[in-house]
């Protein structure tokens, strides 16, 4: 910051000491956490989900003859992201991916194509929207988005208002939310940092990779 008596303008306000501004980060931070209501939803909501989707998921793979040989693989619905790492935001999205696991010990997943993930996304789109129209009420909107690196459809809570981006076979974000996990549960600090520092890039509008700039997990590497 200018020095104003440099500027003809008068002495300046002190600036605040190490302790005051590490004080005000940190009810920053206390006011950003999740809270239990964030993390019951964040349960509650992939439960009610998961019947819905994994027989649909499982019907819809039964009739794609590239998929025969994984005929009997259970589709399974697993949350990632902030939320599978304790960084959630009060308020935040809740980001699920739904895998084809084998037989337990077996170690085997199933990758699906580009074009088989929009096929399955659309599939799911669909069946979500006549739910909507035959009356269930549990979602305000459900949208697909297609035109994307990773096919997801997004959903919206009517009970909870919180909003569900459902992905396939994002074995790549598993991996990356399990090793944060590790990183917050090592050092407390770090995941108060990423809240402090992702509060700031939001408020900076420098958070947002539709928009060609940094993602979350991005500035979370950053404070590692």
């Amino acid at each position: 910051r200018p020095d104003a008596s440099l500027m003809g303008g008068g002495s300046s306000a002190p600036s605040p000491t190490h302790s005051e501004l590490s004080l005000a980060a940190g009810q920053v931070v206390l006011s950003l956490q999740a809270d239990e209501d964030d993390a019951r939803n964040a349960r509650q909501t992939p439960q009610e989900l998961t019947r819905l989707i994994c027989e649909e998921a499982q019907r819809w793979a039964a009739t794609q003859p590239a998929l025969a040989w994984m005929s009997g693989w259970p589709p399974i619905l697993h949350p990632f992201g902030s939320s599978a790492c304790t960084l959630a935001q009060h308020g935040s999205d809740l980001d699920l991916t739904l895998l084809f696991e084998a037989s337990a010990g077996q170690g085997q997943w199933c990758r699906f194509s580009y074009d088989a993930q929009r096929s399955l996304i659309t599939h799911l789109h669909r069946v979500l929207l006549g739910a909507r129209q035959s009356g269930d009420t549990r979602w305000i909107s459900v949208e697909s988005m297609l035109n994307q690196r990773q096919p997801v459809l997004r959903l919206v809570d009517a009970r909870s208002r919180m909003r569900v981006d459902l992905s396939i076979c994002e074995h790549l974000g598993l991996a990356n939310t399990a090793m944060l996990r590790v990183y917050a549960a090592v050092n407390p600090n770090f995941r108060l940092l990423c809240l402090f520092v992702k509060h700031w890039s939001q408020r900076r509008r420098v958070n947002d990779v539709s928009q060609h700039m940094l993602s979350s997990y991005a500035w979370s590497l950053l404070v590692l």
